[in-house]
C-alpha cells in the first residue's frame, strides 16, 4: 500500500512539472511571436520609408512643422506672407500710382487701376492699326514697392510707319472724372513729370499726355493730347488744354514733319 501511494505522489508531482513546463512554454512561444511581430513591422515601416522619394521624405519631415512652418513662407522672404502682395505704394518714385486727391475721383485701389487700364485702351484704340503698331505697353507691377523700371517711363509707345520711315512716340495716359471747382486740373506730381522729361531726353522720344476728362474711361466727354514740352507743371487749367482737344471718335494723325498730333 505504502508503495501505492508513494508511486501516486511521484506519478502527481510529474504531471505537475509538465504541467509546469508546457505553461512555460507557451509563454516564451507567445513572447517570441510577439517579437516577431515587432521585427516585421519595424521592417515594414523601415521599406517603406526607404521606398519614399527625396521628396516625399522632405514633405514628411516637415509636415511636422504645420501653421508655423507656413506662417514664415513670403514672396520675396520676409516673416508677414502678406506683405509681399498687399503693401501699397508710399515712396515717392512709385510710378503712376496717384491717391484718391490726385485722381479727382472717389475711386482707389483695384477701382482706380481698372480705370486706368480702360482709359489706355481706349487711346490704344484711337490709333489706326494700318499704320500705327504697339510697341510698348507697361504695367504697374509690384512688390514690397519694388517696381519694374521701365514702369516708371511713359504708358504706351506707338510706332507709325510710313513707307520705309517709323516714327516713334510715347504716350502718357491720365483720365480724371471732373477738373476741381476752380478749373485746375493735376495729371501728375513733380517727380513723375521730371522722369518724363528725363525718359524723352534720354530715348530722343517725343513724349505726349493724353487727358480725358469727365464721361467715362472708355469714352470721355473731352479728351487733350498734350506735347510734354509744353505741360512741365503736374497741375493745368483746363481752359488752358482747349487748343490741345482732339475730337471725340476719330483716329490720331501724327506729322512728322511738325512732330505733332493733328487738331480739329
Amino acid at each position: 500500500m505504502n508503495s501505492l501511494i508513494a508511486r501516486n505522489k511521484v506519478f502527481g508531482i510529474i504531471l505537475i512539472s509538465v504541467g509546469v513546463i508546457c505553461i512555460a512554454s507557451g509563454g516564451y512561444m507567445l513572447i517570441a511571436q510577439k517579437h516577431e511581430n515587432s521585427v516585421v513591422d519595424l521592417n515594414r515601416t523601415s521599406l517603406s520609408d526607404s521606398s519614399l522619394s527625396s521628396v516625399e521624405r522632405n514633405v514628411k519631415e516637415s509636415s511636422g512643422g504645420g501653421e508655423s512652418s507656413r506662417n514664415n513662407m513670403s514672396i520675396d522672404g520676409s516673416n508677414n506672407p502678406l506683405e509681399s502682395t498687399t503693401s501699397s505704394a508710399t515712396s515717392s518714385d512709385a510710378p503712376k500710382s496717384l491717391s484718391a486727391a490726385d485722381n479727382q475721383s472717389d475711386d482707389t485701389g483695384d477701382s482706380s487701376h481698372k480705370k486706368g487700364v480702360e482709359f489706355e485702351k481706349y487711346i490704344v484704340g484711337r490709333f489706326g492699326r494700318k499704320f500705327w503698331s504697339i510697341k510698348e505697353w507697361r504695367s504697374d507691377k509690384s512688390v514690397n514697392n519694388r517696381y519694374v523700371e521701365s514702369s516708371m517711363n511713359p504708358d504706351l509707345e506707338m510706332k507709325l510707319k510710313v513707307k520705309d520711315k517709323e516714327y516713334v512716340v510715347a504716350i502718357e495716359c491720365k483720365w480724371r472724372k471732373s477738373a476741381t471747382s476752380d478749373g485746375t486740373v493735376k495729371w501728375s506730381y513733380p517727380a513723375q513729370v521730371q522722369r518724363y522729361q528725363d525718359f524723352a531726353k534720354k530715348s530722343n522720344i517725343p513724349v505726349f499726355v493724353a487727358i480725358g476728362i469727365g464721361g467715362i474711361p472708355s469714352r470721355p466727354d473731352h479728351l487733350y493730347i498734350v506735347p510734354l514740352k509744353s505741360i512741365d507743371s503736374p497741375t493745368v487749367l483746363q481752359t488752358d488744354l482747349a487748343k490741345y482737344e482732339i475730337k471725340s471718335g476719330s483716329y490720331f494723325f501724327y506729322d512728322p514733319s511738325v512732330g505733332d498730333f493733328k487738331r480739329d
